[in-house]
């Protein structure tokens, strides 16, 4: 009882320093036509890190070639993708500098399987990424609310704990 006592101080004293230089805490939202397409927060510091929401995941791929005969072959193949939202986060000469990059994937699986025997086409999935960089402020607690993208809005909300 009393080593697990010891053991559980122990890991916790081990956690404290490593939070205690984090003392920026930055919470956003992205928006688009006002609904929230997604949301978090993370602690920045000098280190550079990355935030992310998302799955890395498998998504099938059609190619065609012809043979040496003219006969066309189709391979099918997986590639994989990151779709979600990741944040690197950095604080250089007192502003957080922010680089905000979001993944969709649009899997073709349904037109692969839609193609008869003989045709053939090339089909890849589709991935559409938006990317943005900022510079913000750290001095004090701040909010604001930034273009992301063509359509879509990213609020941030930097909350400053050395000078609460």
């Amino acid at each position: 009882m009393i080593i697990r006592l010891s053991i559980t101080l122990f890991m916790i004293a081990l956690t404290l320093p490593a939070k205690a230089n984090d003392k920026i805490r930055l919470s956003f939202e992205i928006k688009q036509d006002q609904t929230i397409v997604t949301r978090g927060f993370t602690y920045i510091s000098a280190k550079k890190k990355t935030w992310s929401s998302g799955l890395q995941t498998s998504y099938l791929k059609l190619t065609c070639r012809s043979d040496k005969s003219g006969r066309v072959e189709k391979l099918f193949s997986t590639v994989s993708y990151f779709a979600g939202v990741k944040v690197i986060h950095q604080i250089v000469e007192n502003k957080a500098q922010l680089s905000i990059v979001r993944t969709m994937v649009k899997p073709r699986l349904a037109e692969i399987r839609a193609l008869k025997k003989a045709e053939s086409k090339e089909l890849h999935p589709i991935v559409t990424t938006t990317s943005e960089s900022y510079q913000l402020s750290i001095s004090a607690t701040s909010k604001e609310h930034l273009p992301f993208g063509s359509d879509m809005i990213i609020g941030f909300n930097i909350t400053n704990f050395e000078n609460l």
